[in-house]
């Protein structure tokens, strides 16, 4: 893999695990 590639992919992990925290923040208020 291309450390571009590399980069993009753990951006996208991060923004799904971001989403995830969101989401259980939204449902526990």
């Amino acid at each position: 893999m291309q450390p571009s590639e590399v980069v993009e992919y753990n951006s996208v992990i991060k923004e799904d695990i971001a989403c995830m925290i969101y989401a259980l923040l939204v449902l526990g208020l």
